[in-house]
């Protein structure tokens, strides 16, 4: 019987326009994602073309203070050490830009202290190489924060999974369609579980088809070998979107349990957001004024 629900679930969702919705919202952003971190202007390709760049620069100027002496080459210092592209930046870009592309090893040059009178003398020193990391400013505005990559894609999943279940109790409540089933030998147990497994399913087959495109286009457009390890961790991404996914999906179900139209369940999942966005920016506020 829950596998029964779950199918007449799977082929309601499959009927309405948000279904539409999504299996065309999220190819268009995994493509997008797999473009943007692999071919763009900032993407995984440029950034390591100038990584091995900077790489082969580091070495001359390396080989020349050691042709000059190695004391040289440890008072000066190796000069700029660059920081190695993450691979999965596309999975969670994170403040991944505001990071220094590169630590600078140089020297401040030749110090010297004057003397106080003929009994102190003034002397000169090469003090060692210090380090010097670069301030990255790279604030923006809002929009310019916004980046497509599978955290901004998860968040709207979870929305995508309040869209799909605000109604399934309290629409087959306003039809007269849940008595009628209740009035079976089924549990409300059974019944949850049904649409639980019918929502998961509309929403993970679509999310997984479009992660396998966004992969696709990343290893053969992109030239991105991935490891083993990188597999692994990628995986752990999926799994982590199913977690978001079941949980939503929870939400979606449980609060229309309280309610008894889907116009209140909406109401009520509209303030929750209101509210929630509103403490997001207040709390933003606090940091920043600390």
């Amino acid at each position: 019987m829950i596998w029964q629900i779950a199918f007449k679930e799977i082929y309601h969702n499959l009927t309405t326009l948000r279904f539409a919705l999504i299996i065309v919202i999220l190819p268009v952003l995994f493509v997008a994602n797999s473009l943007i971190y692999s071919l763009g202007g900032y993407g995984y390709t440029a950034q390591v073309n100038t990584y091995n760049q900077q790489i082969a620069q580091n070495r001359d100027h390396i080989e020349n203070l050691a042709n000059k002496g190695l004391a040289a080459l440890a008072l000066i210092g190796p000069g700029e050490i660059s920081k190695c592209p993450n691979l999965l930046t596309f999975c969670a870009d994170g403040a991944d830009k505001l990071v220094p592309r590169s630590v600078t090893m140089q020297n401040v040059g030749m110090l010297s202290r004057a003397g106080f009178d003929e009994f102190v003398e003034g002397y000169q020193w090469i003090p060692p190489w210090i380090l010097e990391y670069p301030l990255q400013n790279k604030s923006g505005n809002t929009i310019q924060r916004i980046k497509i990559d599978w955290v901004f894609i998860g968040i709207l999943m979870s929305f995508f999974a309040i869209l799909f279940t605000f109604d399934a109790i309290a629409g087959e409540r306003a039809r007269g369609t849940l008595s009628l089933m209740m009035s079976n030998a089924v549990s409300r147990g059974q019944v949850l579980l049904g649409k639980y497994l019918g929502a998961f399913v509309t929403l993970m087959v679509p999310l997984i088809i479009s992660i396998l495109i966004n992969l696709l286009v990343i290893h053969f457009f992109g030239n991105i070998p991935f490891a083993s390890e990188h597999w692994l961790r990628i995986l752990g991404m999926v799994g982590l979107f199913a977690l978001l996914v079941s949980i939503f999906i929870f939400l979606g179900l449980f609060f229309p349990v309280v309610s008894q139209t889907p116009l209140q369940v909406w109401y009520g999942f509209c303030s929750l957001g209101c509210f929630w966005r509103l403490s997001f920016r207040a709390y933003s506020g606090l940091l920043s004024a600390i």
